[in-house]
């Protein structure tokens, strides 16, 4: 196992632990009051069909009940709330093994890790005693190898704690479908999960097309070659090994906001920007709702003191 595997397999099992230990936990404090919510809105609704205050056909009706149950028994049985966890944390393992050939997100990042660092210590083998510019390229290439499995490590996770977090409330927002006026927080919910797992599928899927890449700049064959550090090989392929990675780097940074606008999610933060545009729009309408009163005002003003002069005029006749 590499380092990717280790840290990725360490989290996998806590955060494994701490779903249903949490899950637990706050199913015991919610279910009394979501069954007792059931209960109460079944009742209510029967009552209404029964004396005519509720006009629905009998297909809406059913549908009506099946969904509090429905709701009711994903909010408080862990074998129902399971497919919802089992989506979460392993719907993007048929991806993983589509992409990279590995059913397990850690596996995955070892095969792009140790291409980078098998690259980065061939360079250091063919240096000499005073190669000052191939050990410089040697280090230059283990520093872009860890800073993008860093990031994809880092996306990976947030996706994955982002995740059991959410699950283990989740017995909370499933049961905010009962009502209309706490349902789109239900969605909410519902899309960001979905917005981080495809956060990491979209992670996967940078890394499989980086990691194809790189094998076509630096092939099997040529890695551990005495040729494959002449200055002609240099140029056509540890450089610009060097700029797909840069490129890679910028593009796992919008993984997360591309999740995000794609679910209209919080699947990930959308920046300084994201807020300042926000708040400007706040402040334009705040600017556009006074001004339109002041107008307002103004206009309210000169018609009173239109009508106060004419009743001047006629008392005074």
């Amino acid at each position: 196992m590499s380092l990717p595997s280790v840290v990725i397999h360490a989290y996998d099992v806590e955060l494994a632990n701490f779903v249903t230990t949490t899950w637990g936990q706050v199913a015991v404090i919610v279910t009394p009051w979501i069954r007792s919510m059931a209960i109460i809105l079944i009742a209510l609704y029967g009552y209404g069909l029964q004396s005519g205050k509720i006009q629905a056909p009998v297909p809406e009706a059913m549908r009506t009940l099946l969904t509090i149950g429905l709701v009711t028994l994903g909010a408080t049985q862990w074998e129902w709330f399971l497919y919802i966890n089992d989506i979460a944390n392993h719907g993007d393992d048929a991806f993983l093994h589509v992409f990279l050939g590995s059913h397990s997100a850690g596996a995955g990042l070892d095969a792009f890790f140790d291409r980078g660092m098998d690259t980065c210590f061939a360079i250091f083998a063919k240096a000499g005693t005073y190669d000052f510019a191939l050990y410089g390229l040697g280090i230059i290439v283990f520093l872009a190898t860890l800073i993008q499995s860093a990031m994809a490590i880092f996306i990976i996770l947030e996706a994955k704690i982002m995740s059991a977090m959410l699950i283990a409330f989740g017995s909370i927002f499933i049961a905010m479908f009962l009502f209309q006026m706490t349902r789109a927080i239900f969605m909410n919910w519902l899309q960001s999960l979905l917005g981080f797992l495809f956060m990491k599928i979209l992670a996967f899927g940078v890394l499989a097309i980086s990691l194809r890449v790189f094998k076509r700049i630096v092939p099997d064959e040529t890695l551990f070659s005495e040729q494959a550090l002449s200055p002609e090989a240099m140029q056509g392929g540890v450089l610009p090994l060097l700029l797909m990675m840069a490129v890679i780097c910028g593009l796992l940074w919008k993984v997360g906001g591309i999740a995000a606008r794609l679910f209209n999610g919080m699947a990930a933060d959308t920046g300084a920007w994201g807020g300042l545009s926000k708040a400007g729009r706040s402040l334009a309408n705040l600017a556009r709702g006074a001004r339109s009163s002041s107008t307002r005002r103004h206009q309210n003003r000169a018609h009173q003191e239109l009508l106060d002069a004419l009743k001047y005029k006629r008392t005074k006749r």
